[in-house]
């Protein structure tokens, strides 16, 4: 038997115990996949709930490679995914992982998996209400992770969306064109395409 439970999730940007109210910058500041994870890390050092931040492969997730330690939790784990090309905007991909340690008889999997949720919706939150463009397509999956250490927890699955205006100007390429720039070749093509437009009327 399948069950679902729908509640109200009527959140704000004051509802997350984040200092400051933060919130994510306009679509517009984002010039690169480097500044959207320097983001996520800024939200994870502001919560007052998350005690350990990481970003890498699964395997590092328990493990933090700069300290060599076990990291504190709850943690925030960031793990890429799919980042896709489309026509005027680039799509990324990412994993996000909120965990905390589980007990060795698991008896205390409810509240791991109760107050990791919370962590979840304090980032969705933000996230949703940020005023950069993003596909919400996101989704949340328990887990019971074991690794060096018995971790549970969720995973978030979000998609953001970047507009990308890149074209032959901005790419750093030597034009195929003898002594002229792409940006000279895009105004020859624009001016051969008007007279077409005007021989078709």
């Amino acid at each position: 038997m399948s069950l679902s439970v729908q509640i109200a999730f009527d959140y704000n940007r004051c509802t997350p115990p984040v200092i400051d109210d933060y919130g994510f910058p306009q679509d517009q500041e984002y010039k690169s996949y480097k500044l959207i994870l320097d983001d996520i890390l800024e939200f994870a050092q502001l919560h007052e709930q998350i005690h350990s931040y990481g970003f890498g492969d699964i395997q590092q997730m328990t493990n933090d490679i700069i300290t060599k330690e076990e990291p504190r939790y709850p943690r925030m784990y960031v793990n890429p995914n799919v980042a896709a090309f489309a026509h005027g905007e680039i799509q990324y991909g990412f994993n996000i992982y909120f965990i905390d340690r589980l007990d060795i008889d698991l008896t205390n999997q409810q509240d791991v998996l109760s107050d990791t949720l919370e962590l979840a919706k304090d980032f969705y939150s933000k996230l949703y209400l940020s005023d950069f463009e993003a596909e919400w397509n996101a989704q949340l999956l328990p887990f019971f992770e074991r690794t060096e250490t018995g971790v549970g927890g969720w995973l978030l699955s979000v998609t953001s969306t970047q507009k990308s205006d890149y074209n032959r100007c901005v790419l750093p390429t030597t034009s195929f064109a003898n002594g002229l720039t792409w940006e000279e070749l895009m105004m020859l093509w624009k001016d051969q395409a008007q007279k077409w437009a005007d021989v078709n009327r």
